[in-house]
């Protein structure tokens, strides 16, 4: 799926991850406290039949990245993440978008996330997106320790 940005001149793409894009990924997620910061080798396992990996492109770029695994008609997103820079630019969304398009084909379908308590600008996009909250897991996170959210959107 590709774009253009109203007013401005730069083209936005979304399309399937490919091994080539693993480096950027590291590179977009080191930079980003909040992201799960996995290693290298970590992103080449996701390359499996059971997920759904897209990245969005800004001008020409790969600017962020989209990690969901699938076990039937439940999906979890495992991580999302937006370059710095370009967060609350709508990248974010447009990813998401996507991704409940492709589970939207898998009716019905169920779309699961966890999220730290601390990032407000993701649990507001989760909930623009109609997603809900369902539960809470105390501490789960660490450095620093905090609670993590459980949401949940149901695609009828």
């Amino acid at each position: 799926m590709t774009k253009e940005i109203p007013g401005t001149i730069s083209t936005v793409t979304i399309r399937n991850t490919v091994v080539a894009d693993v480096p950027a990924m590291v590179r977009i997620a080191s930079a980003v406290p909040q992201a799960a910061q996995w290693s290298e080798a970590q992103y080449f396992d996701l390359f499996t039949p059971d997920r759904i990996m897209l990245v969005v492109e800004y001008d020409s770029t790969v600017s962020g990245f989209l990690a969901a695994r699938c076990s039937g008609e439940e999906y979890e997103i495992e991580n999302i993440v937006i370059s710095g820079a370009l967060q609350r630019q709508g990248l974010g969304t447009k990813l998401l978008k996507e991704l409940i398009r492709i589970t939207g084909e898998n009716h019905p379908a169920k779309v699961f996330l966890e999220v730290r308590e601390s990032n407000a600008g993701a649990r507001a996009l989760y909930a623009k997106l109609g997603f809900r909250k369902i539960g809470e897991r105390k501490n789960y996170y660490h450095n620093p320790t905090e609670s993590a959210w459980n949401y949940e959107l149901v695609i009828p």
